[in-house]
């Protein structure tokens, strides 16, 4: 099962969980409709007989590689995801806070160089709570952050996101499950 849900050949989500007993698609084995539309959403089967799986942007979703842009609109609010490169353990602020940083990467931001040099253009997610169990529950690098709500900001020069427990921003935390293969474990 996908865990995540799934997406049938023609776009409609599966009753089952992701799993439908029609063909895949198009003539090629492909899901009908295009990048602009949402992309495949289905390919063909692998060698195994199991289905990858494809999720498509939702088109509302932000980039982080557009997040400057939205700034430069005068935005100041996006929804988006992203995967942890890196996080800090939480910590108080001055004013009593609970704290947390989070890096992340999407797949519009550039590597590095093969050559070895450079950094991975990543953006901060800087988080506020006023109890620790409102600050966001990050395991481990590869985890995927999704976000709804969240503030676009600019701060020492830099692109940053930043929740604050107040502005009831929408933050679930996915990662796969050990549990059940091919699945995803999610908390809000």
């Amino acid at each position: 099962d996908g865990g995540a849900g799934g997406r049938r050949g023609d776009g409609r989500a599966a009753a089952d969980g992701g799993h439908s007993d029609g063909p895949a698609g198009g003539p090629d084995g492909h899901s009908e409709g295009d990048a602009s539309a949402g992309g495949p959403t289905e390919p063909p089967r692998n060698d195994g007989g199991a289905r990858a799986s494809i999720i498509p942007r939702p088109p509302r979703l932000a980039t982080l590689s557009s997040l400057r842009s939205i700034l430069d609109r005068g935005q100041t609010r996006a929804d988006l995801y992203g995967i942890v490169l890196g996080f800090s353990s939480p910590s108080r602020t001055n004013s009593g806070q609970h704290k947390m940083s989070i890096v992340l990467v999407d797949e519009t931001l550039p590597l590095p160089s093969t050559d070895g040099g450079g950094d991975v253009e990543s953006v901060t997610l800087v988080f506020f709570s006023r109890h620790p169990s409102g600050l966001p529950k990050v395991r481990s690098a590869g985890d995927v952050v999704y976000l709804e709500r969240i503030r676009v900001q600019e701060f020492a020069g830099n692109v940053q996101l930043a929740a604050y427990s107040n502005s009831r921003p929408v933050v679930a935390v996915a990662r796969p499950s050990a549990a059940a293969p091919g699945g995803w474990d999610v908390s809000a």
